[in-house]
């Protein structure tokens, strides 16, 4: 989920190798993730492509 033009909304995003295990974790201990990439909305659905960073929210979990 993120916020997409002031309203909290779904964002698809496909994920490989570590990004995808982290994410996983990140799920299972219910920690805020930070992604960088190129949004693009295809028909309803938000997808993010062109990932250029993902990672584990440090401010959010201190």
């Amino acid at each position: 989920m993120g916020v997409v033009v002031d309203k909290l909304r779904q964002i698809k995003i496909e994920l490989f190798n570590h990004d995808y295990i982290l994410a996983i974790k990140a799920y299972q201990e219910r920690l805020s993730v930070v992604v960088a990439g190129d949004l693009i909305k295809e028909n309803k659905d938000f997808m993010l492509k062109n990932i250029r960073y993902f990672g584990l929210d440090e401010y959010w979990n201190n």
